[in-house]
């Protein structure tokens, strides 16, 4: 399996299921990376709702591994 940035020991050789996930009312700047969606190659996030984000970072947003991510009343701007 692949966890390129975690310690943790998995208790399980097949990795968990991430899916229906909402973030809402996120406001914020300063940041290097607005928003960062990383799943597992061999376990893809899925069904990713963003809404009502506004950010100010260096990188808007970096999205890998991840299906059907949608954003709504999002407002991303890079200020590096």
């Amino acid at each position: 399996m692949f966890y390129e940035f975690s310690t943790v020991v998995p208790k399980s050789t097949v990795p968990s299921e991430c899916r229906n996930i909402v973030i809402k009312n996120v406001h914020g700047s300063g940041a290097k990376t607005g928003i960062m969606i990383n799943g597992l190659p061999e376990k893809k996030l899925k069904n990713i709702v963003l809404e009502n984000v506004d950010l100010t970072a260096r990188e808007a947003i970096v999205c890998k591994n991840a299906e059907n991510v949608t954003m709504k009343n999002v407002i991303l701007s890079e200020n590096g």
